[in-house]
């Protein structure tokens, strides 16, 4: 009777293997590959290892291991697992096997024409244990944490459900002490362990739970840091007025604890921190600063810094300052010009605003000495600079005093008193010309441009594409035979009349109805218009932007046009910026060409009316 060892019955399955796989015709070039040791043998898992080398003729199409139960022969060529295709070594990963089991395994490698075996070799996994865990080090210390790290190495063969630290302030902590758990399963891992006490020695463990139960690493200690009240300082208090001050302070050391809060106190009492009122700026270490505003004027402050982190609040030492005074601005009467039957332009202006802004400029005026803001006001402007107004519906051959005043936190100061004499009005009486009369809706070719018609003269006849045209019919505007000032304002400055923007023919007459309706400045150019009577017709209006060109081009027919001077338009500039609120459009007669001008500068108008 033959008996035959479990390793003569593996190389007989492997001759048969290799037999089978031959080709009759020739004889094949097989690979030569080799079966090197297994590494890192645990209860469920171990790496194999193999190498070939490079072929001449045919590349490597597939390569990796057979294994089986070393008691189970036959099963050999049953279990396989292939690395990456090529030359040279490799290694695969073999996993779900039986704990404390001898395994056979070999390497094989294989190209279009052959398989080659390496040598057959044997391992023995494991057998299932606690797991393998370490605490790998300390990694960073503060007053009231610390970051530490560690490592599970080997799971034991069984899944590793817990990781994590276990610590306390005396030697050999556990899990029974404080726990930090920090995910599962095997490799590295960290984590910060907070609220800890300050200066204070704690121990620290890593630990990993398996099904077997739990194991904890070396163990490790640290010392938290101490801290203290945070460094702040006081810099200094600059560009002091009578209602502002800036004030400037730096933390220079945290403490070693977050800062929670810093700023300002500021204080009517050197030393009594209940009188304060505190202002806080977001931040840390560093400089900061804030302007404080709405002070008190002439009076005497004290301004410290604060600092407050977990140990407690720090104080700067107080620096004084005192708030200035007030002061009035300087304003000054300038001159009094264009002085007319009913009317006089008056001209300021503010040379210095004091130490707080000018919230009002303007003109007292009176028919007796030494006007105040207690007789006839008329507010024009704000700020410093020159301003000027045109004083209307006055009566004629008379004496009036009028004075510039300004306004600020201070408040009111007045200029040198004039005083001007209106002029006395001659009986002249404007006669129209004697023309045939006119039906009221007159025909095509009945009138002409530069005919006297209704109270003015006949400037422009609509066309198809305007408004109020009739066909067969003869409609258009006529243009005031005087103007109706010589210097006034558009008014209104800073308030928007978006429905006065319209600059189209037939838009004058709506656009001024809007200026009258939301301006309420006396002597503005529309309202003047509104005013305006002559000829029996009392309708008349601030023309458009597109009905004054027509007036510029038809000037020398209407006759008395200056045109040397700009005229007002009742169209308000359709701007996007609050400054574009103060603008309004005008025509310079010179050459025709729009500008944009402020509309409480002065200059000159003429009044239409539809007919």
């Amino acid at each position: 009777m033959c008996h035959f060892s479990s390793k003569n019955i593996f190389y007989g399955i492997l001759i048969t293997f290799l037999f089978v796989s031959c080709k009759k015709e020739q004889l094949p070039i097989a690979p030569n590959v080799h079966t090197k040791d297994a590494i890192n043998p645990r209860a469920t898992s171990v790496t194999l290892q193999g190498s070939n080398v490079s072929e001449n003729l045919l590349g490597i199409t597939e390569r990796g291991f057979f294994y089986a139960d070393h008691n189970k022969p036959e099963d050999l060529l049953k279990h396989k697992v292939n690395a990456s295709a090529g030359v040279g070594e490799f290694a695969v990963l073999v996993s779900g096997l039986t704990a404390e089991t001898l395994y056979s395994f070999v390497a094989f490698s294989k190209n279009s024409e052959t398989t080659s075996l390496g040598t057959i070799k044997s391992f023995s996994t494991r057998e299932y244990t606690l797991p393998e865990v370490s605490t790998d080090k300390i990694k960073n210390v503060f007053i009231n944490a610390c970051q530490v790290a560690g490592i599970v190495g080997y799971d034991g063969g069984k899944q590793v459900t817990e990781r994590g630290f276990c610590y306390s302030t005396h030697a050999n902590p556990t899990i029974q002490d404080y726990k930090l758990a920090s995910g599962k399963g095997e490799g590295p891992f960290d984590n910060f362990i907070y609220g800890l006490n300050e200066n204070t020695t704690y121990y620290v463990k890593s630990y990993a739970i398996n099904a077997l139960g739990i194991a904890y690493g070396k163990e490790l200690s640290f010392t938290t840091f101490n801290f203290s009240p945070p460094i702040v300082q006081s810099n200094q208090v600059s560009d002091v007025t009578s209602t502002t001050a800036n004030l400037h302070g730096e933390v220079m050391d945290t403490g070693g604890s977050e800062i929670t809060e810093r700023g300002f106190l500021l204080c009517s009492d050197k030393e009594d921190l209940n009188t304060c009122q505190k202002f806080s700026i977001p931040g840390g270490i560093g400089a900061y600063r804030l302007v404080v505003t709405n002070l008190k004027t002439g009076l005497q402050y004290y301004m410290r810094t604060f600092a407050t982190n977990k140990k407690g609040t720090a104080y700067g030492a107080p620096i004084p300052f005192t708030t200035g005074e007030y002061t009035y601005a300087n304003v000054q009467t300038v001159s009094i010009t264009d002085i007319a039957i009913h009317g006089a332009v008056l001209t300021g202006t503010v040379t210095a605003e004091g130490n707080t802004p000018v919230t009002e400029k303007g003109f007292c005026v009176s028919i007796v000495p030494n006007p105040t803001i207690n007789n006839l006001k008329f507010p024009v402007a704000i700020g410093k600079g020159p301003f000027s107004y045109y004083l209307a519906n006055l009566a004629e051959n008379k004496t009036y005093y009028i004075v510039a005043y300004a306004i600020n936190g201070k408040g009111i100061v007045y200029g040198k008193t004039l005083s001007f004499k209106t002029l006395a009005s001659t009986n002249i009486t404007m006669t129209e010309p004697t023309t045939p009369v006119i039906p009221a809706n007159p025909t095509v070719g009945s009138l002409k441009i530069g005919d006297f018609h209704q109270g003015g003269v006949i400037t422009y006849f609509f066309k198809a594409t305007d408004p109020g045209f009739i066909r067969g019919e003869q409609h258009g505007f006529v243009v005031s035979p005087e103007d109706i000032s010589q210097s006034t304002y558009w008014g209104c400055p800073e308030l928007s009349i978006i429905k006065a923007r319209n600059e189209n023919i037939g838009a004058g007459k709506t656009n001024t109805a809007e200026i009258v309706r939301m301006c309420g400045t006396l002597n503005a150019a529309a309202r003047l218009c509104t005013n305006y009577s002559f000829g029996g017709y009392n309708d008349w209006f601030l023309p458009s932007k597109d009905e004054l060109n027509q007036i510029y081009l038809q000037a020398d027919k209407i006759g008395g046009i200056d045109k040397t001077d700009l005229y007002w338009s009742s169209t308000e500039y359709a701007g996007t910026t609050i400054t574009d609120q103060n603008i309004a459009w005008l025509q310079l007669f010179i050459d025709g060409t729009y500008r944009e001008a402020r509309k409480n500068e002065v200059y000159r108008v003429r009044a239409i009316h539809y007919f």
